[in-house]
């Protein structure tokens, strides 16, 4: 069986009062997405009770965890080729502006490249001697890394988006709270970072000071098992929107799809729809998860998150289609799970996506959004999907 799975993390969302109660993806011109329903079969999936895209991922390549969730930050560290060692434990970590005691940026575009390595490395210099490690990922993403019996449960909210951090008082914040010694580990952090050099031009610029940390989504290496039937790992590639997906990747010994950072908005497209046919012969299983619609969903940019649903159906849904027909391959389009604009998160609940065979002679037109879950023709949860497609598809095929 050859398939393409192609995840729109953000498709489906909530209904706006802006768009006069309609979705985003309800009030955008999908022609091509339509098309695609009318010839296809509808799953409505349900998502992880988490309610995380990391598990959703995981749930997608029929997984389960034995931890009790899995945490986005050791995913970032494989993802980026590090490791991380038993006793330890890892967070994700957002250098932050606070002022008079609150926090006022959060966004990646407070710190640089530059200024993120130069802040890791200095201090590792400072903190390193007491077992604590800073490592920068690359642009203005780090990890905070130490043994497991000083940071482990010290987040009581480890998955806190911190983008709801804005205008809350820093030391009132999850991240915050814990024993003395991690208290004393960010007031620590925020002194050097409140005395360096950095901040004295900040200041001169009239920019917000970079003087706090903020530690989120932290955990030690999960344990993970890849528990597809249809495929093994050797079959299935993936194209790798997220640091999330390409460390489960990596955890599972999958392949991936690296083409390097995107310097033009959808450029990725043209490549993967241009040399489809040279991986679908080295592999059987292809998941194409695209970035666009979850990037306009985080920032809540509603104009261009209409205006993405509308470009991938005109180039690439259309010719996904296509191509899926001509060359005899199941297509699955797969919102993943739900999303809401004004949170810039996800939620748990059901999603509808379509499994796609073919176009069929005999066919009635209808339109693909959130409201075509009332008529779906199969339920389930989303770690059994992807095995019982490769189920059916060899039904048809008997």
């Amino acid at each position: 069986m050859k398939a393409i799975f192609c995840l729109l993390t953000g498709l489906c969302d909530r209904t706006l009062r802006d768009l006069g109660g309609l979705t985003p993806l309800q009030k955008a011109k999908t022609e091509n997405l339509d098309l695609l329903c009318a010839h296809s079969e509808i799953w409505a999936l349900k998502s992880p009770e988490a309610g995380r895209r990391e598990d959703s991922l995981m749930a997608l390549l029929g997984g389960e965890s034995t931890n009790t969730r899995i945490p986005l930050a050791p995913l970032e560290l494989y993802a980026a080729g590090g490791k991380l060692k038993e006793e330890e434990v890892t967070y994700c970590l957002r250098f932050i502006s606070i002022g008079e005691g609150v926090v006022i940026d959060v966004s990646d575009a407070l710190t640089n490249e530059s200024e993120c390595r130069v802040l890791c490395a200095e201090l590792n210099q400072s903190l390193g001697p007491k077992g604590f490690r800073f490592q920068h990922l690359g642009a203005s993403r780090a990890l905070l890394i130490g043994s497991a019996s000083t940071l482990h449960e010290h987040l009581s909210e480890p998955t806190i988006n911190p983008i709801q951090c804005l205008g809350r008082k820093w030391r009132e914040l999850p991240s915050y709270k814990g024993e003395e010694e991690w208290q004393s580990l960010l007031e620590e952090v925020a002194t050097h970072l409140s005395l360096h050099e950095i901040n004295e031009l900040r200041l001169d610029l009239e920019e917000d000071p970079i003087n706090a940390i903020l530690p989120f989504e932290g955990g030690k290496k999960p344990d993970l098992e890849i528990g597809l039937k249809g495929w093994a790992p050797e079959q299935i590639l993936v194209y790798p929107s997220s640091h999330s997906i390409r460390g489960l990747s990596r955890l599972l010994k999958i392949n991936t799809w690296e083409l390097g950072l995107e310097k033009k908005k959808y450029a990725h497209i043209d490549h993967i729809l241009e040399n489809l046919d040279e991986q679908l012969s080295k592999h059987d299983l292809i998941i194409l998860d695209l970035p666009y619609l979850w990037a306009s969903t985080y920032k809540g940019d509603l104009l261009e998150k209409v205006k993405s649903i509308e470009w991938l159906d005109r180039n690439f849904i259309g010719l996904l289609n296509k191509y899926c027909a001509r060359n005899d391959i199941t297509l699955v389009l797969n919102p993943l799970m739900p999303t809401d604009i004004h949170e810039g998160d996800v939620q748990s609940g059901e999603v509808p996506a379509m499994v796609f065979n073919g176009f069929k002679e005999e066919y009635t037109p209808r339109s693909f959004d959130e409201r075509i879950l009332a008529s779906a023709d199969y339920r389930m949860d989303l770690n059994i999907f992807t095995d019982a497609v490769a189920g059916l598809f060899a039904q048809n095929r008997v």
